[in-house]
């Protein structure tokens, strides 16, 4: 194959993988809804102990009460209680949290102590679901949603391990050149970027989401081949091969992250 085919063919690889990318996005973002329905309302428990225990007494639009239990995952310092809408019995017709949620009440034990805390769901959303509260015991607070610095976090811990880890792995594979290495830092930090931005809401995360999550590796292990091959002066197979092992990795590492360490 002559040198002006070949680089054809890359540039045509790259431009098909930058929109790659946004397929899988679709996959993970739509598809993967369709298959998984996220918690109607996700609890996270702050400064309360591992045997902590929560019930939640939900209302009828008749005025009847009755009890639900949350689902309980404890994540390193931080306990979550999730509810999700096809585990609540005794109700079939939903119409929105700020409507099912209405007149709710968390009974929350801990450390011998029960707190009665009522969800406020004036501030929960109108017509849909999967929102959050932040319940911290020792501030004694109750917070809808997500702050910007939780979200921010997350982007940030995704981002490094994929800088992080490529940078090693980029550095064992022995890539010497110093134009081979500013364009490779260059390069991941933009590209892994995008990722990491696409997955920053990904919070409650369901072990079938690792298809969608492997097809979106799969995709930047194709984008980076064409891309690495066209800038780096180093050898072709070499470079082929630090792409597909970094980003099998680092796809690995995320997606453990993302089901096992604190939102």
């Amino acid at each position: 194959m002559s040198r002006t085919v070949k680089r054809i063919f890359l540039i045509f690889l790259c431009t098909v993988s930058v929109m790659l990318p946004l397929r899988a996005g679709a996959i993970s973002l739509y598809g993967y809804d369709r298959v998984y329905h996220k918690p109607a309302i996700t609890m996270i428990l702050l400064n309360g102990t591992p045997e902590a225990d929560m019930k939640v007494t939900m209302v009828h639009r008749n005025g009847t009460a009755f009890i639900t239990l949350p689902q309980k995952e404890r994540r390193m310092w931080e306990t979550y209680f999730r509810i999700y809408r096809a585990g609540v019995e005794g109700r079939t017709n939903w119409f929105g949290n700020r409507l099912d949620f209405k007149d709710a009440v968390i009974m929350l034990e801990d450390a011998g102590q029960t707190y009665t805390i009522p969800i406020p769901y004036e501030q929960l959303k109108e017509a849909s679901y999967d929102d959050y509260l932040i319940i911290d015991l020792k501030a004694g607070t109750v917070r809808v949603g997500l702050p910007f610095s939780r979200t921010l976090a997350f982007f940030l811990l995704h981002l490094a391990i994929y800088m992080g880890v490529e940078s090693l792995l980029f550095w064992l594979f022995k890539f010497r050149s110093p134009h081979d290495w500013k364009f490779f830092l260059i390069y991941t930090l933009l590209t892994k970027s995008f990722v990491c931005f696409l997955i920053r809401d990904c919070l409650n995360t369901d072990v079938r989401f690792y298809l969608a999550f492997a097809v979106l590796t799969l995709f930047y292990v194709v984008g980076d081949i064409g891309v690495l091959l066209l800038k780096l002066e180093d050898d072709h197979d070499k470079v082929s091969k630090f792409s597909a092992v970094a980003n099998v990795i680092c796809g690995f590492l995320i997606f453990e992250a993302m089901t096992r360490l604190p939102m």
